[in-house]
């Protein structure tokens, strides 16, 4: 089979689990409504049935929003939040909130409201899939799913009594169990990367009394490593996310370690906090509660670890691993990053960098300003310093550039298309103005060498280049803050320091008139610095007018 006809066979088995449901559906739709309906609904084996499969269904929804709600929230905490202990109380909202999600869909309120529950959580996710493309693999997805669920029931519920005497097997677990569980879960979330499966397997086992709640929550501490070893290799190429994903491993296995050693400490403090139940026939009615509880201490465990140990743990690995495709030290090896990652997390990186970029200029307005107004002689280093912060610029815009053109080859949406042209801009502007500061260092070096740096005109241009370079810092705050939603601010400033300009000018030319000592070419060269400075302003202003559009886009 060749490598693009396999590409396609989940597709096909997607396609034949829906089918399989879809009939399987409307036979029993066609039953129910023919005949014993009541005494249908009412069999106990049904209802085990039933009640796992929508145990199971709820489940894997559930996981699947907490995930989605801990990529938000990370995205969240590391963009916009400046202050690492508001950070930190986000971070432990969202286990609250996440608390509160487990306890209402773990809670076994019976078929009805389950399938309510479950059909809404399906819908939302639904609607909320980009394209067409998405949504079909949304329900071939659950089509596999459902499918699996169904057919694992209907081979072990006939087993009646030669499943409880395994399950008793089962239950008196030893430690090669354990491991042979353990196992289990990292190998099929490696190979899959949807600790989903596992989590989703776990709770239909031990909702039917297939597996006790240790075995179970081996599962889990096995989906935990090896999720998070595969997060190393999918976690991006910049070595901080690098040493954050090896971090994260490293408390992973060691929570695990240590959960494992007090296995049925950890059972007892469950089940002492969750009381076990039994309803239709030993079915274990708040397994599922059961299981999650320990799913949310061992996370919240890790959570607790990285938010107390991560500084030292990530000190103590850059000083003794070395990261191969470490990219961030190397701006060369930007543009061979992750092009196939979804859009909007490309953006974020594009954010992110831009931000980079922005700091740097404010770095360079800082060097340019020691540099023209220093009194010493020997400024050779410092101008060679500001040449090359303007070198790296032009490297650094020419990969963010490169890299938006390939964001943008894929399928985006409105917003997103509008944000990448955006981003592109704003790259350009501040390279631009890279240029301008470079140009006037450069004027700078020509007054010292001819010998007619005058310190008559120098006042009004000193406190020119201050209120530009203020001006700048305006515009990265508003920019790091993604605050910019009316221009009025920014468009008085920038007209009044156009008129400074001017202002500035005028009087170069009049002390030219009255001052007979003064140089021409003095004069000449401070009025091109101020200049080259009123174009700086005009730069700063398109990208504060880029932003803004930017935002009351999102807005919109």
């Amino acid at each position: 089979m060749m490598l693009s006809e396999m590409k396609l066979l989940p597709y096909f088995l997607g396609s034949f689990a829906v089918l399989c449901w879809g009939l399987g559906l409307v036979a029993d739709t066609f039953y129910f409504l023919s005949g014993d309906l009541f005494g249908r609904l009412t069999n106990t084996a049904n209802k085990k049935r039933l009640n796992a499969f929508l145990s199971g269904f709820n489940t894997s929804i559930m996981f699947q929003n907490i995930s989605h709600f801990n990529q938000v929230l990370t995205k969240y905490v590391s963009i916009r939040m400046a202050d690492k202990v508001l950070g930190n109380f986000v971070f432990l909202g969202g286990l609250l909130g996440q608390s509160i999600v487990v306890l209402v869909m773990s809670i076994d309120l019976g078929f009805f409201p389950q399938l309510m529950i479950a059909g809404g959580m399906f819908f939302s996710s639904w609607f909320n899939q980009a394209n067409l493309k998405s949504i079909c693999r949304m329900i071939m997805g659950y089509g596999i799913i459902f499918w699996s669920i169904q057919l694992f029931l209907s081979i072990i519920m006939p087993l009646g009594s030669n499943l409880e005497l395994f399950g008793v097997m089962i239950n008196n677990y030893n430690y090669l169990f354990i491991l042979l569980y353990l196992l289990l879960g990292i190998i099929i979330t490696i190979l899959f990367q949807k600790p989903i499966l596992i989590l989703l397997l776990a709770v239909v086992m031990g909702k039917t009394g297939f597996v006790d709640m240790a075995t179970a929550l081996c599962l889990v501490i096995g989906t935990n490593i090896g999720f998070s070893y595969s997060t190393i290799h999918i976690g991006g190429a910049k070595s901080k996310i690098k040493v954050v994903t090896y971090a994260n491993f490293i408390f992973n296995v060691l929570v695990s370690v240590v959960s494992i050693i007090f296995l049925d400490e950890l059972v007892g403090l469950i089940e002492s906090v969750v009381p076990r139940m039994h309803s239709l026939d030993n079915f274990y009615a708040l397994f599922g509660l059961q299981l999650f509880a320990g799913y949310l201490v061992i996370n919240v465990i890790v959570g607790a670890c990285s938010l107390i140990f991560l500084k030292p743990i990530s000190i103590l690995l850059r000083k003794n691993i070395s990261f191969s495709d470490d990219k961030e030290d190397s701006p060369d090896d930007f543009s061979n990053a992750n092009y196939e990652m979804l859009p909007s997390n490309a953006l974020i990186i594009t954010y992110k960098e831009i931000k980079k970029f922005a700091l740097n200029v404010d770095f360079m307005f800082d060097q340019c300003r020691h540099y023209l107004f220093d009194d010493k002689k020997n400024l050779s280093k410092e101008l060679a310093t500001l040449k090359q912060i303007e070198q790296d610029a032009d490297v650094v815009q020419n990969q963010l550039i490169f890299y938006i053109c390939k964001i943008m080859e894929q399928k985006l949406t409105v917003g997103q298309s509008f944000e990448a042209q955006g981003f592109s801009r704003i790259i350009d502007e501040l390279e631009s103005i890279t240029d301008y500061l470079e140009k006037v260092a450069i004027y700078k070096n020509r007054l010292i060498t001819d010998n007619h740096d005058s310190g008559l005109i120098r006042k009004e241009f000193v406190e020119f280049y201050d209120r530009v370079w203020d001006y700048y810092k305006l515009m990265l705050n508003s920019f790091e803050k993604q605050m910019i939603m009316d221009l009025s601010k920014f468009t008085g400033i920038s007209e009044e320091l156009k008129a400074i300009s001017q202002e500035v000018r005028e009087k170069y030319l009049e002390e030219l008139s009255k001052s007979k000592s003064m140089s021409p070419s003095t004069v000449l060269v401070y009025s091109d610095m101020v200049i080259s400075l009123r174009k700086i302003r005009g730069h700063i202003f398109n990208i504060a007018q880029t932003l803004c559009r930017i935002n009351m886009n999102l807005e919109n």
